[in-house]
């Protein structure tokens, strides 16, 4: 049983997004605040962003837009929590949001039973010629994520080729999509709302 499924107040309705990066500075925080600008604005629903990490992006973020250097505060109808606990995480599922929006930074074996947890678990990572070798790095240490038979999970790659996403499904099985440009994950482009769409609905 996962962590997730074994919270029993979790209402039925509610959907947990993990968000793991192959490594750092490739976005991971910066989708989460695009995703669940989606689904706020879009879709009109309640949601959190969690950081399981205590992360200093997510401090500058209330300082500067909302003037506070809480853990803790809302943005653009999103309720923001930044490092958060197991216990913590169990006391959000007593809330009342339709998702939960989890940060995971990047994947690390003292968090990936509770990335598995997830009900859309996001990896992202770039695949520049320099950084591509990251994505081989995690597979070796978590063959899990390429045994799409027990776990299912969406791959999505910074400053891709067609080419180059080609060769990354030759060589490990895997379908990986190109993430769009967002410049501020609070004001999608609506070219780019699609996309966040087949997302959430696992249609990519």
């Amino acid at each position: 049983m996962s962590y997730f499924s074994s919270q029993s107040k979790l209402p039925k309705d509610r959907t947990i997004i993990g968000v793991g990066q192959v490594e750092t500075g490739v976005g991971g925080t910066h989708l989460c605040f695009v995703l669940a600008t989606y689904l706020t604005k879009v879709a009109h629903k309640k949601v959190a962003v969690v950081s399981i990490q205590r992360q200093l992006s997510y401090l500058q973020l209330g300082s500067r837009l909302q003037h506070t250097l809480d853990d803790c505060y809302s943005l653009n109808e999103i309720d923001i929590i930044n490092g958060c606990t197991k216990q913590q995480l169990a006391e959000l599922f007593l809330k009342d949001y339709e998702f939960l929006m989890i940060d995971f930074s990047i994947l690390q074996p003292d968090i990936i039973s509770l990335f598995y947890s997830s009900d859309i678990r996001i990896v992202l990572g770039s695949l520049v010629e320099w950084k591509e070798a990251s994505f081989a790095r995690l597979f070796e240490q978590f063959p899990q994520l390429l045994e799409s038979k027990t776990q299912s999970f969406l791959f999505l790659g910074l400053f891709s080729s067609k080419e180059q996403l080609r060769r990354i499904r030759r060589k490990y099985g895997i379908a990986i999509d190109s993430v769009p440009f967002e410049p501020n994950p609070f004001v999608l482009q609506r070219s780019n709302l699609l996309f966040y769409d087949k997302m959430i609905h696992g249609s990519l």
